[in-house]
């Protein structure tokens, strides 16, 4: 029961900037994000977004990204509704071929702390829950997989595939759980958000037993003309509770 419940706990994690799921070694196939075109990618865009838990507006955020050479930097910033900076996560990547270079997050409510880069073969991670926490490394060999921080970018470079009716796979990876999983997305629905036309996509795991580990899918709403911008989210959050436990949340975008 306990480790059905890590598990659960660990899979719950993968949306928006956190999601994890696995599958033997042997299944690794999943098409390789270096594969992509250059056509296929968008310029990044700042934004900020409102969030909304139980229907309430808890919290709002920031996105900005800014590039040097084929490095693109983002940082996310949550707040509160005091405007208090609670939690910060700053992403370091090469948006063509989808390469991590570097990720940090730090939570200024709880004191969590992760940091987690590129190896030769997979993913390393330091870690620390809570302030005070002991510092935790570890790592994971995942060649074709993607840190769940990329998973956003991995859509939204998938849109017009997906848009078309295709289903589109690839592996995730969580080295704090020693998870590699494959994902999967697929057209939900056609929207207009604010008189843009729309596309939403679900995103849950490939593997029958995962989706019910996993619970509901996340979906991703993004702009179906170019430049793709991103429009609407809802499922689990990137953003933590006071306590450090998951949550899920509706998230509006705005440029």
């Amino acid at each position: 029961m306990q480790l059905l419940i890590k598990v659960r706990i660990g899979l719950a994690l993968f949306c928006f900037s956190a999601f994890a799921y696995a599958l033997a070694p042997s299944f690794l196939r999943a098409l390789s994000p270096s594969s992509l075109s250059p056509s296929s990618l968008s310029p990044h865009i700042d934004y900020s977004a409102s969030i909304a838990i139980d229907s309430k507006n808890t919290h709002t955020y920031t996105v900005k990204f800014a590039q040097s050479g084929d490095t693109t930097r983002r940082v996310t910033s949550y707040f509160d509704n005091t405007k208090r900076l609670v939690r910060q996560e700053t992403t370091h990547f090469q948006a063509k071929q989808l390469k991590l270079y570097l990720n940090k997050i730090e939570d200024f409510r709880t004191g969590e702390y992760l940091f987690q880069t590129s190896t030769s073969n997979g993913f390393a991670a330091q870690h620390r829950e809570r302030k005070g926490a002991e510092l935790e490394e570890r790592s994971i060999k995942a060649e074709h997989a993607i840190p769940t921080t990329l998973v956003s970018e991995r859509v939204a470079q998938s849109i017009e595939a997906v848009d078309r009716g295709e289903n589109v796979t690839f592996f995730v990876a969580l080295p704090l759980h020693g998870i590699v999983a494959e994902m999967s997305i697929t057209k939900a629905s056609n929207e207009v958000v604010n008189g843009v036309p729309c596309v939403t996509i679900r995103f849950e795991p490939s593997n029958f037993l995962f989706k019910i580990l996993m619970g509901d899918p996340s979906f991703f709403t993004f702009e179906r003309a170019k430049p793709n911008r991103f429009m609407q989210y809802n499922g689990v959050l990137g953003l933590t509770t006071a306590e450090g436990k998951r949550q899920n949340g509706f998230v509006v975008i705005k440029y």
